[in-house]
């Protein structure tokens, strides 16, 4: 064989060495791309879920296909959705529409590649996300009951964003520590041990109230609202109460509607908000609790904004009218925030989103 020709095929191998590696490095690229959209598009819209698909698809093609946030020039869906730019859709892992996926395309025209021969081809991301409920958590020391939560519709079991009223009974969840360690939870200090569903917690029966008023008034003084700072109790989470989200009493001001459903925003969460609390809900009556010490099994955990609290003996507050001391009044949302454990979606608010495969 000539020289010539030896050098013609070697050149060409080169030449093939070369698309190759570059081409392969414009593949990697728009495939980390396409992933980085999908995760989020996935991520954004599981907080809808199970309720409603149709506000998790305006989530999804928002975060994943809006020029200022994760579009990829040039990706494309095969459905339809998303104005043809990504593909959605729902499937059930624990119940009724809790897992949405996403997948998106994009067409790769080889720069080097096409000199040796090589044709267009295709790439493609895929992530799904699933929407479950906390199955453990440190739970602010105080009792709920279905019987005293706002009935909902499913897939909600409680009647989120309305103003309710918490009668105080003297009780308080018996966390440890006597009543030091009630106060100690209220502040959120006393998390040792998580309280898991199915578990059980019992009550502390006796005159909690000094320690309950204490830790309410901290968490409203914190969030940035009127009332004082309680003798002896800790410094408020780093940066509050200056740069609290939450200062307000009514939560009016802190929603938004997505697709007709109320929505509370993004920037009102429990690292900047003190007067957001997950407390247990407990089977059986709030009644039953009022006999002397009692056992109840966690039957989920539900999201309490804390508008306000009687600390006097009567109140009578605009918002919810008469009050007795420790009363406290507020409303019960839903929101997503990050836990390790987690079970299918109860109904009670506190939703936990995961990638899935």
């Amino acid at each position: 064989m000539s020289p010539i020709a030896l050098f013609a095929i070697a050149f060409s191998v080169m030449m093939s060495f070369a698309a190759l590696t570059a081409d392969f490095s414009t593949v990697y690229l728009n495939r980390r791309l396409l992933q980085n959209s999908v995760d989020a598009a996935v991520m954004a819209a599981a907080p809808e879920l199970p309720g409603s698909t149709a506000n998790a698809i305006t989530q999804a093609c928002d975060y994943g296909t809006t020029t200022s946030k994760n579009k990829v020039p040039g990706m494309f869906g095969k459905t339809g959705a998303c104005g043809g730019l990504l593909d959605v859709v729902f499937s059930n892992s624990g119940i009724a529409n809790d897992t949405i996926q996403a997948t998106a395309y994009k067409t790769i025209h080889p720069t080097f590649g096409s000199i040796v021969g090589w044709s267009d081809f295709e790439v493609s991301a895929t992530a799904k996300a699933k929407v479950g409920s906390a199955a453990a958590t440190c739970p602010f020391p105080i009792f709920l009951t279905e019987d005293i939560l706002p009935p909902g519709t499913y897939p909600d079991k409680v009647q989120f964003f309305g103003l309710v009223k918490i009668e105080f009974k003297g009780d308080a969840i018996d966390v440890g520590n006597g009543a030091n360690g009630v106060e100690e939870g209220m502040y959120g200090e006393n998390c040792g041990n998580d309280v898991s569903i199915g578990g059980s917690v019992t009550n502390k029966p006796g005159n909690m109230t000094g320690p309950l008023l204490r830790g309410f008034e901290w968490r409203i003084y914190c969030a940035g609202g009127t009332s004082s700072k309680p003798n002896n109790s800790p410094a408020c989470p780093s940066g509050l109460p200056q740069a609290s989200t939450c200062p307000d009493s009514s939560l009016t001001s802190y929603l938004q509607t997505i697709g007709g459903v109320k929505q509370l925003k993004a920037e009102i969460n429990r690292g900047t908000c003190t007067r957001l609390v997950i407390a247990p809900v407990l089977d059986g009556t709030a009644s039953q609790y009022d006999t002397g010490k009692q056992s109840g099994k966690v039957l989920g955990f539900a999201f309490f904004y804390i508008g306000g609290v009687c600390l006097n003996n009567k109140c009578n507050t605009s918002p919810v009218g008469a009050l007795n001391k420790g009363d406290s009044w507020g409303y019960y949302i839903r929101a997503a925030f990050a836990s390790d454990v987690y079970t299918n979606y109860d109904g009670y608010g506190t939703k936990v989103v995961v990638l899935s495969n």
